[in-house]
Formats: C-alpha cells, structure tokens, sequence
C-alpha cells in the first residue's frame, strides 16, 4: 500500500514545475496573439472583398434578367463605408443612397426606384471601400451587354471603360476591383505577395 501511494506522488507535477508551465504558454499566447488578430483582419478583408465581387456579378445578371439597367452606388459617412444595388425607370431619378438603413436606400426615388440590395461595412472593423476621386460613385450594368455604362439615366448612357473600387485596412493590405467595359469584375493588388493575388 506504501509503495503504490508513492508511485502516485512522484508521478504529478510540483508547484514550481506548473508556475513554469503556465510562464512558458503566457509566452507563447503573447507571442502569437498579435498574429491571431492579423489573420483575422485579414480574413475579414478578404471575406468583404468576395461579398463586393459576388454582388458586383450579381448587379449585372439582375440587369439582364430584369431587361433594365441595373445601377450601383457607393457612399460613406463616419460609421460606414457601402454601396446599394437598385433599378429605376426614367430620367431624373435620385440616386439611392446606401448610408440610409437596407430597405429604405431609394425613398427619395419613389415608386420608380426599386432597391435590390444594400450592404453596409462599418468602419469599426476596420475595413473600408474605396475609390478613385476622379472616379464617379455610380455606374451601371446595360441589360442588353452586360457592360459598364454611366448613370443617372437609363437613356443615351455612355458606356465606361472600366471601375476601380477597394476593399482595404491600410495602404498595405488591400484588394483593388477592377470592372472592365465588359462588366465582369478581377481582383488584384498593389502588394501581391502580402495579398497574394494578381499584382496590379
């Protein structure tokens, strides 16, 4: 019986041997946290991109399934980053804005503007959308093409030669968008090897 509680003793651990333990895994969890929230940034980034090119494709089957110019606009305020995918018929037609609450994106557009979609990217987590400056926050998707033309109207549109929009956490990590005339989006970036994709 002595001889079995002394097997039993010698075979746990002593105080100082899991003070060591635990100092060894604080450590490590230290050492890798930071690189737990990078990926998950990352992640994050990269999930908002495929939702952006999914919708992008999106926006230009509904347009030739609805046989009417389907219309993408992008806007911001302190909260958000976003964009709302909606028809309209006629000239003169407020823009939808994607800053107001899904559902109610083209009040101001009446009867005649119908929203398809809103998606909003809340600036605190830390991704945001954007574009060139010199780029116009809407275009749209012709129902009979399916390439890029210019809005606000549904008549006597110019066609575009193409739309940048990015998906970005700083200048360092960032997916460009690249709508060409054709309308089918490519997803590529200044950095290639950090974002490993395409090199813009």
């Amino acid at each position: 019986m002595m001889r079995r509680f002394r097997l039993l003793s010698t075979a746990g651990l002593t105080l100082l041997e899991l003070m060591i333990v635990l100092a060894v895994m604080a450590v490590i969890v230290s050492l890798a946290a930071p690189s737990f929230a990078e990926m998950i940034q990352m992640q994050r980034l990269r999930g908002i991109n495929a939702q952006l090119v999914t919708d992008l494709q999106y926006a230009r089957s509904e347009a030739v399934s609805r046989g009417r110019i389907a219309r993408v606009n992008f806007g911001q305020d302190t909260a958000q980053t976003c964009y709302v995918i909606y028809t309209a018929t006629g000239n003169g037609i407020p823009r939808c804005d994607c800053t107001r609450a899904p559902g109610t994106a083209c009040q101001p557009g009446g009867s005649s503007a119908q929203e398809i979609r809103t998606v909003s990217v809340p600036r605190s987590g830390g991704v945001s959308l954007t574009w060139p400056s010199s780029q116009n926050t809407a275009f749209g998707y012709n129902h009979i093409t399916g390439g890029l033309v210019a809005i606000p109207t549904d008549s006597n549109t110019a066609v575009l030669a193409e739309v940048q929009i990015e998906s970005r956490l700083d200048d360092d990590r960032r997916l460009r968008n690249v709508v060409l005339q054709t309308g089918r989006p490519s997803v590529c970036a200044p950095n290639p090897q950090r974002m490993q994709v395409t090199a813009c």
